[in-house]
């Protein structure tokens, strides 16, 4: 059987999700932490502006990929910037991957969830050990050790797991922002040197869709996977 044949040759995006274009033509207004506005408007299926509080407008490329009903990751071209819209509960998390910044805000209109607020009864992700697979034979492994840290391993070597700094933001309804500083070395299935990884976990469906990055090449892969709790097998 060929790599073509068993999609090998797409590596740990083999499994992405086609693109959605729900957010075509809208307009969201978010209020973030410190009461800030950001304006998100999608104006057609490959272009956006955001527009933050000084007035200042900046036109990209997108990409959108679904996570759950009425929750999408939206991927920016310029920089490595990232939004997470939950519209079922108004809430957004806008991630600025080479600042190392998290805002989380509510997104006016939507939802009733307030800025900055995340639910308190989802916060802990200590002791969950899952598998996310991405493609065929390809995962990767995360044991939540601690809040904010994460032991992380790459298909095929899962004997070389490190110790990563991670930023947790749970969303509710089992939904967790989950962005990983780890290592991406030689002969493992993510290309070496995107090392960063930004996964929205859905642990009620087990989906996770996010990107791979290196914020020092600015390139990255987006992918979507199902998960496997590891202390089941």
């Amino acid at each position: 059987m060929s790599l073509a044949t068993r999609g090998l040759r797409h590596g740990i995006g083999q499994y992405r999700y086609p693109h959605s274009y729900q957010l075509e033509g809208s307009v969201f207004t978010l209020t973030v932490e410190g009461g800030a506005r950001v304006e998100l408007a999608f104006l057609d299926r490959s272009r956006m502006t955001r527009t933050d509080a000084d007035g200042g407008a900046e036109l990209s490329v997108y990409e959108c990929l679904p996570v759950a009903a009425d929750v999408y990751f939206v991927s920016f071209e310029v920089g490595n910037r990232f939004a997470v819209l939950d519209l079922a509960a108004g809430r957004a998390v806008l991630i600025d991957a080479d600042a190392g910044s998290h805002l989380i805000g509510m997104i006016e209109g939507f939802g009733g969830a307030a800025a900055g607020e995340t639910p308190a009864d989802d916060a802990d992700m200590s002791g969950t050990t899952v598998a996310w697979v991405l493609g065929d034979g390809k995962e990767v492994r995360q044991r939540f050790l601690a809040p904010g840290t994460v032991q992380q391993s790459w298909s095929p070597r899962h004997d070389r797991a490190h110790d990563c700094a991670a930023i947790e933001i749970p969303l509710g309804r089992g939904l967790y922002v989950v962005d990983v500083r780890g290592f991406a070395g030689p002969r493992l299935d993510v290309p070496q040197g995107l090392g960063r990884l930004i996964l929205v976990q859905d642990y009620e469906r087990m989906t996770a869709v996010g990107a791979v990055l290196s914020t020092v090449f600015n390139e990255r892969v987006l992918l979507s996977g199902y998960g496997r709790f590891l202390d089941e097998e």
